[in-house]
């Protein structure tokens, strides 16, 4: 996935903002982004170990802050290790894989000024 949503109001003067220090929100920001990375959008599947190198915050930060996630049902987490982000497809505003496919070609596009193009006049063959 090229991106995810973030809505600036919520962020910035919703619940979040006010439940949890700025020191978690970045973690919980840093979660979405990884939920967004992966092959499987909205689910971050590393053991928590991993996950505490890779948000460079301890164990028990981690743990502490994914319990307070689960209650405020932000996330579940099933098998240990696999957190899945909430509402993830309401939030992004899509309904499959497909449908991200063509929102990111359409991204591409725009950004290389193809929209509405042929992409063979640009010298690059795209297959649709």
């Amino acid at each position: 996935m090229l991106w995810i949503k973030m809505f600036p109001a919520k962020c910035l003067r919703g619940k979040l903002h006010f439940d949890f220090p700025y020191t978690k929100r970045g973690l919980w920001y840093e979660l979405l982004l990884m939920a967004g990375d992966g092959d499987n959008d909205g689910v971050i599947s590393y053991p928590l170990e991993f996950l505490a190198g890779q948000l460079g915050c301890s164990l028990k930060v981690l743990e502490s802050f994914l319990t307070a996630l689960v209650e405020t049902k932000r996330i579940k987490i099933s098998d240990g290790y696999r957190i899945e982000i909430l509402n993830w497809a309401r939030y992004q505003g899509y309904k499959s894989p497909a449908s991200i496919q063509k929102k990111e070609q359409e991204a591409i596009d725009k950004i290389q000024g193809t929209t509405g193009k042929s992409h063979a006049t640009r010298g690059v063959v795209v297959q649709r």
